[in-house]
């Protein structure tokens, strides 16, 4: 028998026309709903086996597949933020559906947000690797439309304005003033803090790319790649100046007000 009953579930147990047996819990203890489930899943792996149709996926099943898949990326949270906002033009979408018509009315929505060309091609990056996967590895699609991104500038043209990197230096000029009671250990903390402000500063690091404990003894090279979301050490070569105001000698540990 292709349904029964096992404890409070029914239970689909039927084989395919190719020999292979499909057996799944309909998650029901309705028995009509368990058999409209079963002659659906009946009818597709016959069409796909017979006919070579795909069975129709929607929106929401890449959506779990990727996210299953994709759930070691440091980046994981941020993709599911932004899935939550495709969900608004996407939800209950087939797949085959998705065109490029669609996209375009995607990618103009997120500019009318008032976000940037790099803002919205992350966006868009994510939902193009998901059709892409759907299509190359998953063979839910016949073709993936394609998804170009915006233009965007090739390199950072955001630079300290000398105000703001007085500012910087003023900032960390005022641990002068710390009263000379402060033990070492904690003296010690405060340089490690101003040299990793003079190290992003001086190399135009981002904040997620200061240096750790280890890194200052080293001098030289800065792994960072923990604190960046790489997953890796990442070495940043030191440059004679930017080892000069950093300071490597143990007078520079001890005095807490050494940044010029």
């Amino acid at each position: 028998m292709s349904l029964r009953k096992r404890g409070s579930s029914w239970v689909i147990d039927f084989y395919a026309p190719n020999g292979e047996r499909i057996r799944r819990s309909a998650e029901t203890e309705n028995k009509v709903q368990a058999q409209e489930l079963h002659d659906k899943l009946k009818s597709d792996v016959w069409r796909l086996q017979k006919l070579g149709e795909r069975p129709k996926r929607a929106w929401e099943d890449a959506v779990v597949r990727y996210l299953k898949e994709s759930a070691h990326k440091a980046t994981h949270d941020d993709d599911k933020s932004k899935l939550r906002w495709l969900d608004r033009f996407l939800a209950g979408t087939e797949l085959t559906c998705i065109n490029r018509a669609l996209v375009d009315r995607i990618t103009e929505a997120k500019l009318a947000e008032g976000r940037s060309n790099a803002t919205v091609n992350r966006t868009l990056a994510l939902l193009r690797t998901m059709l892409r996967r759907c299509h190359r590895d998953w063979e839910w699609m016949d073709r993936a439309p394609a998804v170009r991104l915006l233009k965007e500038p090739t390199r950072r043209i955001r630079f300290l304005t000398q105000d703001e990197g007085l500012a910087q230096g003023a900032e960390a000029r005022r641990y002068r003033a710390l009263p000379l009671a402060r033990s070492s250990a904690h003296l010690g903390q405060l340089a490690h803090a101003k040299r990793n402000a003079t190290f992003c500063l001086a190399g135009a690091r981002r904040m997620g790319e200061r240096a750790d404990g280890a890194a200052i003894r080293a001098s030289r090279r800065w792994p960072s790649g923990a604190l960046c979301g790489q997953g890796r050490n990442v070495g940043h070569k030191l440059g004679t100046r930017e080892q000069a105001r950093i300071g490597g000698s143990e007078a520079w540990r001890l005095n807490a007000g050494n940044i010029r």
